[in-house]
């Protein structure tokens, strides 16, 4: 059966110790692409690695192409995501501030002052967006010289594969293309509807036109053409950070886990150039399992980060948001969390709470069950309001951040609020200090 149906079997344990020891690592597009967008540890780490094994790089034209294509775009992200932090500040600040003011607590409430709390947020704000400046000047910009490129020159240098011959034979490619998509043969089928609008639709290199939803299929076969020309590429390590079911085996099974390539590609490649050993990793995988099979230094927290980093753009995808907005994720998530923090923090500050006695450990988003929705009026565990007034069983119970009943007068219509609003994006739990858990962020 193996025999018959090669792209069905993974490699065995002996087999991957053969590939990783004699294979020809070829590189996707995307790899060099985020090498910009990881930070310096990670690039630094990923970097050393490909370094340690360039003798056994070989990349395709179409490849390089699409790096050199993208390059600018990808490091003009990076400058456009420092302004998009700057927004989500300022609407922060601004969301807090027009929250609080409508409240007028210095007129209508006796203990609740939030002048210190507003002038801690804006210094924090300001030195934060100081640090924000002094990490864009250092930031490469697209008119300057880009030294990552030129790292990436020397370790491509002789490594690169031959461009197409003419455009007859890149029109080929797009014939079969369109029979190979109608049938959803991989790769490359899920670009179908890649860059709709007409002048998106193709570039132009060389004399030759590329059309992009075809990119996929073009560099497929530049492998495979090199596999038929070289005894060296009887075994071959893929290495895409194309996370899609064009290219990937993916079954659903207690969530998504990916097998390896597609046993179509396997079987093709396998069929067409006589390839022994075929397999496909993502740069996290890849950093994993070079450090086990060659023995190379890689820290845990730069293999964490790029991991971050996959899981951020797969979110960003999701909720279809731009390039530069996948950091602003992380940053919005975290400054949500601050703020339900700081607010839970207020809260027990106003009511001279020690501990939160019953606290949430169900994650929940509904602020007017948080932190603490069942300590009961008038019971050990909400006793007295902040002037030492009795609660009653008329007041509302519990110490929460939504309309909080916080003064001892027999009814729940004196409220006060510690956030804007009742719901929150994420969810969160809390312990008997007051420690907030963010569970989840909302755009998972």
């Amino acid at each position: 059966m193996r025999d018959i149906f090669p792209g069905f079997y993974l490699p065995s344990d002996e087999e991957f110790k053969e590939l990783w020891n004699t294979c020809v690592f070829i590189l996707d597009a995307n790899v060099l692409l985020n090498l910009y967008r990881y930070p310096q540890q990670a690039r630094d780490d990923l970097l050393n690695v490909l370094h340690k094994i360039s003798d056994r790089i070989w990349v395709p034209y179409q490849v390089a192409l699409e790096y050199q294509e993208n390059r600018l775009r990808v490091i003009a992200e990076q400058i456009e995501t420092f302004g998009k932090v700057r927004k989500v500040l300022a609407d922060t600040e601004d969301s807090l501030n027009k929250g609080l003011k409508p409240l007028q607590l210095s007129k209508r409430h006796p203990v609740i002052r939030t002048d210190t709390l507003i002038q801690d947020v804006t210094k924090v704000f300001n030195g934060f967006r100081a640090e924000l400046k002094e990490l864009e000047n250092k930031q490469p910009d697209v008119y300057n010289v880009d030294k990552l490129r030129d790292k990436i020159d020397i370790l491509l240098s002789g490594k690169i594969g031959s461009p197409p011959v003419s455009q007859e034979e890149l029109d080929k490619v797009y014939e079969e293309g369109q029979v190979r998509y109608k049938r959803q043969q991989p790769p490359g089928f899920l670009d179908e509807g890649k860059n709709k609008q007409e002048e998106d639709e193709c570039y132009a290199y060389n004399g030759l036109h590329f059309r992009r939803k075809y990119g996929d299929l073009i560099l497929w076969y530049q492998i495979i053409e090199e596999a038929k020309k070289r005894e060296d590429f009887k075994n071959i390590l893929f290495i895409t950070d194309d996370d899609k079911p064009d290219w990937w085996w993916i079954v659903e099974s207690r969530g998504e886990k990916k097998i390896g390539p597609r046993p179509e590609l396997v079987e093709e490649i396998k069929s067409k150039a006589e390839v022994t050993l075929f397999f496909m990793y993502n740069s996290e995988h890849f950093m994993e399992y070079a450090k086990q099979y060659l023995g190379i230094k890689i820290k845990e927290e730069s293999i964490a980060q790029v991991r971050d980093w996959a899981r951020l753009r797969r979110e960003a995808e999701l909720w279809k948001l731009k390039p530069w907005q996948y950091s602003q994720i992380e940053m919005v998530s975290e400054v949500e969390r601050s703020n339900v923090q700081s607010a839970v923090l207020a809260m027990m500050v106003d009511n001279k709470l020690k501990f939160i006695h019953n606290p949430v450990n169900k994650p929940t988003n509904d602020m007017s069950a948080f932190p603490d929705a069942t300590s009961v009026a008038g019971s050990k565990y909400k006793r007295v309001d902040p002037n030492g007034n009795a609660y009653t069983a008329g007041d509302k119970d519990g110490y929460v951040l939504y309309h909080h009943d916080i003064i001892a007068d027999g009814s729940d219509k004196t409220t006060v609020n510690y956030v804007t609003s009742r719901y929150t994006l994420g969810t969160y739990t809390v312990d008997v200090l007051g420690k907030v858990t963010q569970v989840t962020t909302g755009y998972e």
